[in-house]
């Protein structure tokens, strides 16, 4: 028999939910970033072709 140091099938479980959440996480600011780079985009085209439209 091999001789284990104590090291249960959980071992790998507690990591593997860390990088979920840490995913979850970075794909939340993901959108986020993403909706305010349009939204700045918008504006600053906006703002370029304001003395066009007058």
């Amino acid at each position: 028999m091999v001789n284990r140091r104590g090291a249960s099938a959980l071992g790998c479980l507690v990591p593997l939910l860390l990088f979920a959440a840490a995913g979850y996480v970075a794909v939340g600011f993901g959108e986020a970033y993403f909706r305010f780079y349009k939204f700045q985009d918008a504006m600053s085209q906006e703002a370029r072709f304001a003395d066009y439209r007058s």
